[in-house]
This record gives structure tokens, C-alpha cells and sequence, in this order.
């Protein structure tokens, strides 16, 4: 079973310096490319489980971010070659024409022209910062130091896999949706799923203690497996 030292929210997770910046939940750029302007009179709806339709009254809102658990330069300098390469893509995957659907499989090198290799590491890393920012959020007992240290080396965690998922227009599921941290105990070792969502496009993440424990490469993705991608 995995044992962490807990965090407190004075210290960044990732690299130790004093923890003086918050995280979004939920990346702006998602929230502006699906939802456009938004304000206190034209709020959006973020769920949970345990906080179904929060209202959300603008792109800076509390109820958009986590709590300061990391600093300034590993929330921007250091990550945000990874959160970039997460904005082109998600905005890639909604422009897609054809639209997309269940089952298409997408070439990554589409959205980043002889530059896969190094995003594909970039946008697993921007999902590894929010697993990690989630997890000490709630205390969740993860090996947030082995993320960290991803994070710092960039190099994506072996046991971290991605689900790339098509939510259809109309859906009730058509909103920003991050869900809580599922914890199980297989035979002694930890796994965790995380869910995150906004608009069609959404990714379940999925953590297995020990590699052989891990998704399969039929129904998750790392980057180790190459640069294409199966929609859910």
C-alpha cells in the first residue's frame, strides 16, 4: 500500500518552494472555448459529487481552482509547455471536421506537425499536475513525490494511462464536470480513477500502483504507446 507524507498547503507539491499559487481545475481555455464570455448573470455549472451545479459567475472564480498547494513557477514557467500543448489539442479534437465520434482514432502529429513526440509527453504532464493538485486537495493517498518528479523531469509517469472521451452535444453530461479521486485495493496495492470534462471532450485518467495492474493499451493510452489516439 502506498505511503505518503501528507502536504500541507504552505508548500508547492511539486518542488518544495512556498505554495503562493492555485491551480484551475478546470483550464480556462477549455471553459472559453466551450462556454465563451461568461459572468454573475450568465453563470456556468461545474459538477461533482459532492457539489452538483456550482455555479461558476466567471473564468477567475474560486469555484474554478484548487487551493494554493503549488507556486508560481511550476504553476507557469515550469508547465506551461504542458498546458499549452493541452489547449491547441482540445481545441483541435472540437474542430475537427468530420466531428468526432466513438471509436475514431486521431493522429496527435494533426494538431502538432512534426512536434508529436515531445506534446504527446506535454499533455500527459498537464494531466499528471492535475492528478496530483486533486489528490493532495483531498488527501488522497497517492504518490504525489513520483508525479512531482515526472513533473520535474519530464517524463510521463509509467502508470499513469489517459481515456480520451466523446461526450455528445445535448448530453446531460454536456457541462464541466471533475469528478473526485475512486480509490481501490487490489491485493494490497492502490488504483485511482479520476474523471475531467468540458463541453465534448472529455478524459478519464487512470493510476495503477503496479505496471502489470495498469489499463491495457485497448482502453487506455500513454505515451509510450505512440502518438494515436482512440476516442471512448
Amino acid at each position: 500500500m502506498i505511503t505518503t507524507a501528507p502536504y500541507t498547503h504552505c508548500m508547492c507539491w511539486i518542488c518544495g518552494r512556498p505554495a503562493d499559487s492555485s491551480e484551475h481545475m478546470v483550464k480556462a481555455s477549455d471553459v472559453r472555448q466551450v462556454f465563451g464570455h461568461i459572468t454573475q448573470y450568465s453563470p456556468i455549472f461545474r459538477h461533482s459529487s459532492d457539489q452538483p451545479n456550482l455555479a461558476v459567475p466567471g473564468i477567475r472564480s474560486e469555484n474554478l481552482r484548487f487551493s494554493r498547494s503549488i507556486c508560481a513557477h511550476c504553476n507557469n514557467s515550469r508547465t506551461q509547455s504542458h498546458d499549452k500543448a493541452w489547449e491547441i489539442m482540445s481545441r483541435g479534437i472540437r474542430e475537427l471536421d468530420p466531428p468526432l465520434y466513438p471509436g475514431a482514432i486521431i493522429p496527435i502529429d494533426c494538431f502538432f506537425p512534426g512536434n508529436a513526440e515531445a506534446q504527446v509527453r506535454n499533455i500527459h504532464l498537464f494531466f499528471t499536475k492535475l492528478f496530483g493538485c486533486t489528490a493532495v486537495e483531498h488527501g488522497a493517498p497517492l504518490p504525489v513525490t513520483e508525479f512531482a518528479q515526472s513533473i520535474v523531469k519530464g517524463e510521463p509517469h509509467p502508470n499513469i494511462r489517459l481515456i480520451f472521451v466523446h461526450i455528445p452535444p445535448g448530453s446531460s453530461r454536456y457541462a464541466i464536470h471533475v469528478g473526485p479521486i475512486q480509490l481501490e485495493n487490489k491485493s494490497g496495492r492502490t488504483a485511482a480513477h479520476w474523471y475531467y470534462s468540458v463541453g465534448t471532450v472529455g478524459v478519464f485518467l487512470s493510476y495503477a500502483e503496479r505496471l502489470e495492474e495498469r489499463m491495457t493499451r485497448d482502453v487506455g493510452w500513454h505515451p509510450d504507446d505512440g502518438a494515436l489516439i482512440r476516442m471512448a
